[in-house]
């Protein structure tokens, strides 16, 4: 089976420690932000460095990696859900 472009950066980030953004386009993965992103989203710390014109996202808690991978709806979910709030004299819930 194929890996996803997701489980290609996790198995990276895994072996390498950080990853870079032309390695990613190198390897045909456009999308690295939105996958740090979501990566951020399960515990992934990253340190972002600027270096020679490339991006490069450093794990920073390589010892405590989560071992679980948040998909792009949860997190849509919970940023949803972060959103609403409760008025006093209001039961109903409004998105802000």
């Amino acid at each position: 089976m194929k890996e996803s472009q997701k489980q290609i950066i996790v198995n990276k980030l895994k072996q390498d420690g950080e990853i870079s953004r032309n390695w990613a386009l190198s390897n045909y993965i456009s999308r690295l932000s939105a996958i740090i992103l979501v990566l951020k989203h399960k515990g992934w710390r990253f340190k972002i460095e600027h270096r020679d014109g490339d991006y490069i996202y450093e794990v920073e808690n390589k010892d405590s990696i989560p071992t679980e991978v948040a998909t792009a709806k949860e997190i849509l979910d919970d940023w949803k859900r972060q959103q609403v709030k409760v008025t006093p004299n209001d039961s109903q819930q409004k998105l802000i």
